[in-house]
Formats: structure tokens, sequence, C-alpha cells
């Protein structure tokens, strides 16, 4: 008798390798996404450190604080406040807070912070240098980065 139909032995194989490149496909594509969305996030908050460090030289040149783009932040705001104290900010000092209205006026339209969280910015007006800050941070093996310069150093 001629038998023409697949074994059990060969279903059961064609089934695991199926399972297999499935797991890998699935773990591939979990790590593309992942690093899209870190790659995401530090180009919005790159785009944010350019016009604000514009900003900054606009500010080192007249000294006028209007020059500066954002809110200065209160001890007041304390809803703001903890968020950066979540961050691991304790001085406030230098911390500008950016609502949508200031990353429109910034032609940043495009980028939106999540509901209940929030950019920030740092003016560090003697080195002329700024450093940006999402509440939300990226998290990667446990540790949360929330600035501009630690996410610039994660692969």
């Amino acid at each position: 008798m001629n038998n023409r139909g697949i074994t059990l032995m060969t279903l059961v194989i064609t089934i695991i390798i199926m399972i297999i490149l499935a797991g890998v496909t699935i773990t591939g594509t979990y790590s593309l996404i992942k690093k899209s969305k870190l790659e995401n996030l530090k180009t919005d908050m790159l785009l944010i450190q350019a016009k604000t460090k514009t900003a900054l030289e606009e500010y080192n040149f007249s000294k006028d604080e209007t020059k500066l783009i954002g809110t200065k932040l209160e001890e007041a705001d304390t809803e703001k406040v903890s968020k950066l104290n979540k961050a691991g900010i304790t001085d406030i000092s230098n911390w500008y807070f950016l609502s949508q209205d200031d990353l429109n006026n910034m032609n940043l339209s495009d980028i939106r912070a999540k509901d209940g969280e929030y950019y920030f910015v740092k003016y560090d007006k003697e080195n002329l240098v700024v450093d940006i800050l999402y509440t939300e941070g990226f998290v990667e093996n446990g540790i949360t980065k929330f600035t501009l310069t630690q996410l610039q150093n994660m692969e």
C-alpha cells in the first residue's frame, strides 16, 4: 500500500520549527520597536535642545530672560517639581517647563508629551549648555533614563 500522507512525526517537527521561528521573530520585533522608541525620543529631545540652545545664545548676547523658552519653575508648582524629583533632580533653579504652546512656538508641534508627562529644559547660563528632560523617561534593564545626556550614552 502506498501512503502519501504526512506522518505524525513530520507534523510535530514542522510545528516545533514554526514555533521556534515565531519566537525568534517576536523577540526580534520587540527589540526593534524598543530601539525605534528610543531613537524617536532622542530625536525629539535633540530638536528641542537645538531650539533652546539658540534661545540660550540669544539670552547670552542680550541678558534678556524673556529670550529663554519655557516657564521658570517655582517651588509652588508642586506637580512639576515632584516630576523632576522623581527623575532625581532636586535643584530646580535652572529648570524651565516647556508647555505644548512653547513647543508649537518653536515649530515643534509634532512633539507631544503624553498626558501627565512633561518636557523640561535646564539652562546652564555660565557654560551655555542646555539639557532636556522628559518625565516619562526610557526604561532599559530596569533603569529609567530621563535626560538627553543619559539617553545619548545608551546604545
